[in-house]
Order: C-alpha cells, then sequence, then structure tokens
C-alpha cells in the first residue's frame, strides 16, 4: 500500500483518506490509524475520528496518507 507524508500544503488533499501515525516513547511507540475528517485552514492541523485524540500537529509529527 503507497504512502504519502501529510505537509501543510497537502493536507487539505487527502481529507476522508485513512492515516498512519505514531505515539509514544521509545519502546512504547506504536503505530494507530484514523481517518483524516477535516483539516485546519492552514493545514498544520488535521482532525482525526480517533476516540483518544481528535487533531494532530501535521508539522510536528510524521503523519502518512494511504494511497
Amino acid at each position: 500500500m503507497n504512502t504519502i507524508q501529510l505537509t501543510p500544503d497537502n493536507s487539505n488533499t487527502y481529507i476522508g483518506y485513512q492515516c498512519v501515525y505514531t505515539r509514544g516513547k521509545g519502546l512504547a511507540k506504536k503505530k494507530h490509524i484514523a481517518t483524516i475528517t477535516r483539516t485546519s485552514p492552514s493545514g498544520k492541523t488535521i482532525y482525526i475520528d480517533d476516540t483518544n485524540w481528535n487533531s494532530l500537529q501535521v508539522v510536528s509529527r510524521a503523519v502518512y496518507a494511504f494511497l
């Protein structure tokens, strides 16, 4: 499956797509998958349908969308 890293410039393009991101530190770091529901006007924040988190900072975190 192909992925692309989200940036503030391209995050608006992938609304409705599934994304993968990591959470935690060191050995406790785990991958999570969620659907992108919307983005901020600047594109620096994406909003996702995750029960634990509702938004992710694209600028400070590696977030990838499944194509």
